[in-house]
C-alpha cells in the first residue's frame, strides 16, 4: 500500500466522523426514541433505584461519598463495557457510531418540552406550564410566577443544550462515540442525583465533579462562541479578563448565566428553591434591565440553532485539518 492509499483512507475516516455526527443530529431531530424503549430512561430508572439500595440517611458524609462513587462505577462501567464489546463484533462500526451518538444526544425531546411549556405560558396556562417544566427542571416550579417560570425555562433550555449537545459533541469529536456515551451516562446520573438536593449532597459528589470537569472546556468554548456571535463587544471585554477564564473553570454554570444574559438581553440568575429551601445565586442584570418572557424561549432556540450550525461546521473543519 503506497502513501496515496493511506491518505485516501485517512480522508475516508475524516468524512466518516463528519457524516456520523450529521446523521446522529438528524436522527435526534426527526426520530425521537419512545420512553418505553429508551436506554437512557432505563438507565435513569436504574440510577434512581440504586439510591434506595445504597444511600442511607444514617451514613456519615464520607460513607455517602464512597457509596456514590461505587454506585457511579457499578452503573456506568457495565454499559460502557457492553458497548465496547459490540465494537469488537460489529461488522459496520460506522453504523454503531451513529446509533451510539444518537442515543447520547437526545436533546430534541427535552427541547420540545421546554417549547411546549413556553407555549402554555404564553396562553396563560400557568398550571400546565409548571407541570411540563417540572419534567425537566430540577428546581421547584409549583410556586413560580409567569416571570419566574419564563426565567427557569430559558436557563434550563440553555443549560440542557450546553450539557446534552455541546459537551457530547465535544467528547465525540475529541475522543470518539464511546467517550461521548460514557459522559452521557454520567450526566444522567448527575441529574438523578442532583447535588442541590440535600439527600444527594454528599452521595453525588464524585458524579458532579467528574461531569463538571468534562463540561468545563466545551462550555468555555461554547460561551465564547455565543458571545462572539451575538455580543462581540462583550466578548472582547469579558474574555480579555482573566477572572472570566478562572470562573469558567471553577463555576461554569455562573458563566453560562452571564452568557445567557447577553444572548437574550434579559436578566438571569437570582435565587431558586430546592427541597423547599432557598438557594442564593448571583443575579445578572441585562442592558435592557427586563425579565425574561415566554417568547424568549423561542428566540433562544433560534439562536441555539445558529450556534449548533457553526459548531458542526467548525468541527468538520477541525477534523479535516487534524
Amino acid at each position: 500500500m503506497n502513501l496515496s492509499d493511506f491518505n485516501y483512507l485517512a480522508m475516508l475516516s475524516e468524512l466518516s466522523t463528519i457524516w456520523v455526527l450529521l446523521a446522529a443530529l438528524v436522527l435526534d431531530k426527526y426520530v425521537p426514541i419512545p420512553s418505553s424503549i429508551n436506554p437512557l430512561d432505563l438507565f435513569n430508572l436504574l440510577s434512581v433505584r440504586m439510591t434506595t439500595k445504597v444511600l442511607k440517611s444514617t451514613h456519615t458524609p464520607k460513607q455517602q461519598s464512597i457509596a456514590g462513587f461505587s454506585a457511579h462505577l457499578i452503573l456506568v462501567l457495565p454499559f460502557v463495557t457492553i458497548v465496547a464489546a459490540l465494537y469488537l463484533l460489529a461488522g459496520l462500526p460506522w453504523l454503531l457510531n451513529i446509533i451510539l451518538l444518537w442515543l447520547s444526544l437526545q436533546f430534541n425531546s427535552d427541547r420540545h418540552i421546554f417549547l411546549s411549556a413556553s407555549s402554555a405560558l404564553s396562553q396563560d396556562k400557568l398550571t400546565l406550564a409548571r407541570e411540563l417544566s417540572q419534567q425537566k427542571l430540577r428546581r421547584e416550579t409549583k410556586l413560580l410566577s409567569k416571570m419566574g417560570l419564563s426565567k427557569a425555562l430559558v436557563e434550563g433550555l440553555f443549560a440542557r443544550y450546553q450539557y446534552q449537545y455541546v459537551s457530547v459533541i465535544f467528547c465525540f469529536l475529541l475522543l470518539g462515540p464511546l467517550a461521548a456515551f460514557a459522559y452521557r451516562l454520567s450526566f444522567t446520573c448527575s441529574q438523578s442525583w442532583n447535588g442541590k438536593h440535600t439527600a444527594f449532597n454528599h452521595f453525588s459528589r464524585f458524579t458532579q465533579i467528574s461531569c463538571r470537569t468534562i463540561q468545563c472546556l466545551p462550555s468555555l468554548l461554547s460561551n465564547m462562541l455565543f458571545c462572539l456571535l451575538f455580543s462581540p463587544t462583550s466578548f472582547v471585554k469579558d474574555y480579555a479578563n482573566i477572572k472570566t477564564w478562572r470562573q469558567s473553570i471553577l463555576c461554569p454554570a455562573e458563566v453560562m448565566r452571564q452568557t445567557l444574559r447577553l444572548i437574550i438581553n434579559k436578566n438571569t440568575g437570582g435565587p431558586i428553591f430546592y427541597d423547599n429551601q432557598k438557594i442564593s445565586r448571583q443575579r445578572y442584570i441585562a442592558l435592557s434591565q427586563l425579565e425574561p418572557e415566554p417568547m424568549d424561549v423561542n428566540k433562544l432556540q433560534n439562536k441555539l440553532n445558529i450556534h449548533l450550525l457553526i459548531i458542526v461546521l467548525f468541527g468538520a473543519v477541525c477534523v479535516y485539518l487534524v
